[in-house]
């Protein structure tokens, strides 16, 4: 495909792309759906710097994965604490605390 150009597929379609010869990296977007109890592919909780999100709206934090999930109210918990409690800068997981074996 010539640069600047888009490429549209359907998940299911069985793809790939040919080596970048090129000296600059190759982006791409991908836009997929998940059930809300499933875990995403993309893991936005880890590939968003926490100063970013604490500066988003709590519909965007919910996005990411900052909430617990129904059914069990136990999906998406961070060392059996809400996933906001990490964006306290003050949070230290148990296991992180000195002395902790």
């Amino acid at each position: 495909m010539p640069a600047g150009a888009i490429c549209v597929f359907q998940g299911t379609l069985i793809h790939g792309a040919g080596a970048n010869n090129s000296d600059k990296p190759r982006l791409a977007y991908t836009n997929h759906y998940c059930e809300p109890w499933a875990r995403t592919q993309e893991n936005f909780y880890l590939g968003v710097p926490k100063e970013t999100v604490r500066q988003m709206s709590p519909e965007l934090q919910i996005l990411l994965g900052y909430e617990l999930r129904r059914p069990m109210d136990i999906m998406g918990q961070v060392g059996g604490y809400h996933p906001l409690k990490t964006l306290d800068p003050e949070f230290v997981l148990p296991v992180e605390r000195p002395g902790h074996d």
